[in-house]
């Protein structure tokens, strides 16, 4: 698995639209703890280390994007013309990434489907003693012949 810190220049490529003093390093690396924190808790025990940081890398993208269009739009009073277009790529790309990690239903704003999830149906299960001799080394069985 690569270190967080060895990943913030690929998801600044990934970003590059976003003018480079308008983003640290220091928000990219948290946006990558972010990242790797939500990965984690839904991914699946045979997800790949080039997996994982595939899907930490994108879904970093999604939430550095996020942050910088609202803080542009706090400063210029209105979104950046193509932020939107551009969130839903990004957010494309990082569910793309995700549904190969995880067993989750996922909405498109990277959240977990729980509305799917609550329409699973489950069949009940419970164990009860068996009602079937129980056989030991000592029992002998007869060969059919």
């Amino acid at each position: 698995m690569t270190k967080l810190s060895e990943m913030i220049i690929p998801v600044r490529g990934e970003i590059s639209d976003i003018p480079e003093d308008k983003i640290t390093d220091r928000q990219v690396y948290d946006n990558l703890k972010d990242a790797k924190a939500y990965v984690d808790s839904i991914a699946i025990a045979t997800a790949t280390a080039a997996q994982l940081d595939d899907c930490y890398k994108a879904v970093a993208c999604v939430y550095a994007y996020v942050n910088w269009t609202s803080i542009a739009e706090r400063l210029q009073g209105s979104s950046p013309t193509t932020s939107f277009a551009r969130i839903q790529f990004l957010r494309e790309k990082a569910i793309s990434r995700l549904q190969l990690i995880t067993i989750w239903p996922l909405n498109r704003d990277l959240t977990i489907d729980m509305k799917s999830i609550s329409k699973v149906k489950v069949d009940g299960v419970a164990l009860t003693e068996s009602v079937l001799e129980s056989y030991t080394e000592d029992t002998e069985v007869e060969p059919d012949d």
